[in-house]
């Protein structure tokens, strides 16, 4: 029997414009805002401690506009943040009052495919330390791509453990195309980013982003049915988060 395991999505999407360059600022703003009010927001346990976990609350540039996307027990930190403060953010040093545009609140189910489903994965960032010199001492691309898939099921693998979902049959992912690679940097450090298609045995819902930098707009993906116009965050060829 087929074990399909529920993921509650709440996303909002706000009227201020904002480029993908602006992310960690208004990331920054939009916890200040809310007061730091719960861990879900930031992802601390203290001012120098953080949560090694995957961000239950992530802050994208949606088609322009700033959002602010929560899965599970992030939909109800959200929720109770936004009703305890008055919604007015200091933005380049000045207060700006801001209100939500778009709300969607959905809930899906994981779980495994008899068949392979194709994704589209965009800005992803696939590589920490121990790997970028993996990638480095590769040899020719086989090898590279060989890397990058065996990263993608390991990174998908902990995404479903994050959502408490633990898989019930062996995960199989092709990485089909890798058709970008550029710089992006994260907290000022040069970082490759690149966007693949892939196919995996398993469904997963539009908007997950997995990798590093999940929380400021990086690692986004949709299935590649979806047409990208109407699910995808903005995108520039080189962003600073």
């Amino acid at each position: 029997m087929t074990t399909l395991t529920p993921l509650r999505i709440l996303h909002l999407t706000f009227d201020h414009p904002l480029r993908p360059n602006q992310v960690h600022q208004w990331r920054g703003a939009f916890i200040e805002m809310t007061k730091r009010q719960h861990h879900y927001l930031h992802n601390h346990v203290s001012n120098k401690e953080y949560h090694h976990r995957y961000p239950m609350i992530q802050y994208r540039s949606w088609s322009g506009k700033a959002s602010v996307t929560a899965f599970n027990d992030g939909v109800e930190a959200l929720q109770r943040a936004l009703t305890d403060n008055d919604w007015v953010m200091n933005w380049n040093k000045q207060q700006k009052s801001i209100n939500v545009e778009d709300i969607k609140l959905q809930e899906y189910y994981l779980r495994m495919l008899p068949e392979l489903r194709e994704y589209k994965l965009y800005n992803w960032l696939a590589l920490n330390q121990e790997n970028h010199k993996k990638w480095k001492a590769c040899e020719n691309l086989a090898e590279r791509a060989l890397l990058l898939e065996n990263i993608l099921a390991s990174q998908i693998l902990a995404f479903c453990s994050s959502v408490g979902w633990q898989l019930p049959e062996t995960l199989d992912v092709k990485l089909m195309e890798l058709y970008t690679t550029k710089t992006i940097r994260l907290h000022g450090n040069p970082m490759l980013a690149f966007n693949v298609n892939y196919k995996a045995n398993i469904l997963l819902p539009p908007g997950i982003a997995i990798g590093r930098g999940v929380s400021v707009g990086c690692g986004w993906q949709v299935p590649q049915k979806q047409k990208k116009e109407r699910l995808a965050p903005s995108s520039e060829k080189t962003a600073t988060v």
